[in-house]
């Protein structure tokens, strides 16, 4: 069987997540999808649950969605990829697919290439003493070797593409990459036809099937009408009052810090009344306001480095068809725990138990950013979604 990986948020579904799947699909006998759990990558909660999210990706052809918990999904892109990648493979794909602004493989391998040349990464470390933040920095060491590759680390999707092919290298996997040409919007931007971005679909509540599919937009509907849409802001004040309890220590322990930061951070916490006034008070050329947000909700939810280019390490299923059922199955072979069980997390080793209570609590977290909260507990009481 040929199996297609798929790495995606979903925050929410639309148009180019669907021709994303249809093409993984074309390519494929099966779709295996690593879904970013409670949390996502910008440093927020998701949209909708990582449950309603599961349901879109199987009504949109996935056969098996897996879990990437909160150490990796809200996570520098590097480990973000390192994790969502491992976890794949451990499910038995052959074939990684990913959308591209550029859709060009040899161009993204090319560029590949000399992100791992030492010589490169010298000139990274020179313009990093200068100041510079990492990506600026990676940014002006490639406008000066190779232009058209250059043109690959201004794009949010050529670059999160370039770290799922560093990952895959590092973890020594003989797997294929398909890279499909991104169509319609760009990430912040709408577009007069069927495709428009996901923050676009956030910021306007834009659930028409315009834009997504059917059975998406009805969903979406739904779920804002229940009440069971994200607000992040609800959460400034418990926030807020966690942070200022912790010692500067505290913040050194984070993952992706920088020497210094912890400082900055420790300081800030004292006198910020809001969660985005700690997060610009602290914001400079160097960092950037997704990586302060990720940090500040590190230590909120209590994710220190120690999950930092690890493994996930282990499979959690939340949703599959007959046909993911069977490759779940399969993937018992990779010797990685199948967590299809809550309950079963206290069997798993120590670092799989530590993961597995930060997803934990960042679902609990999560369900109280919600219009009409849910109750504590739902990775215990939710099932897993069959189609």
């Amino acid at each position: 069987m040929k199996i297609c990986g798929v790495i995606a948020e979903f925050n929410p579904l639309h148009n180019g997540h669907k021709y994303l799947i249809d093409i993984a699909k074309k390519h494929s006998d099966a779709v295996v999808l690593a879904l970013s759990g409670s949390f996502v990558q910008r440093g927020e909660p998701a949209f909708i649950s990582k449950w309603d999210r599961t349901r879109l990706a199987l009504e949109c052809g996935c056969d098996l969605c897996l879990e990437l918990p909160v150490p990796w999904s809200m996570s520098a892109a590097a480990n973000f990829a390192f994790g969502a990648v491992g976890l794949l493979l451990n499910a038995g794909i052959d074939t990684l697919v990913f959308g591209s602004e550029c859709g060009d493989i040899d161009l993204l391998l090319k560029t590949a290439d000399i992100l791992e040349s030492n010589s490169f990464n010298e000139t990274v470390k020179a313009n990093l003493s200068d100041g510079k933040t990492f990506a600026a920095a990676r940014q002006s060491a490639m406008d000066n070797t190779d232009p058209a590759c250059s043109a690959l680390l201004q794009s949010a999707n050529d670059t999160l593409a370039l770290e799922y092919i560093l990952a895959a290298r590092k973890l020594k996997a003989d797997i294929d990459f398909l890279a499909v040409k991104r169509i319609g919007a760009a990430h912040d931007s709408c577009v007069s036809d069927s495709t428009v971005s996901a923050s676009f679909i956030r910021q306007n509540r834009a659930f028409s099937p315009d834009v997504m599919p059917e059975f998406a937009a009805s969903l979406l509907s739904e779920l804002d009408s229940k009440g069971h849409i994200t607000d992040y802001k609800k959460l400034d004040t418990a926030m807020l009052s966690v942070l200022r309890q912790k010692q500067a220590a505290d913040f050194s322990n984070l993952p992706d810090i920088s020497e210094g930061l912890e400082n900055s951070l420790y300081k800030a916490v004292k006198t910020a009344g809001s969660l985005e006034e700690l997060i610009f008070s602290v914001k400079s050329k160097r960092y950037t306001l997704a990586r302060i947000r990720r940090l500040c909700m590190s230590a909120f939810l209590g994710i220190d480095n120690s999950f930092y280019f690890k493994q996930v390490p282990y499979i959690r299923p939340l949703g599959f068809n007959k046909l993911g059922e069977d490759i779940l199955k399969s993937a018992a072979n990779s010797g990685v725990p199948i967590l299809s069980k809550a309950s079963n997390a206290e069997n798993l080793n120590v670092l799989a138990q530590s993961a597995f209570k930060a997803e934990q609590r960042a679902t609990d977290m999560f369900a109280l950013t919600l219009k009409s909260p849910l109750p504590a507990g739902l990775d215990y009481t939710q099932k897993i979604i069959k189609l």
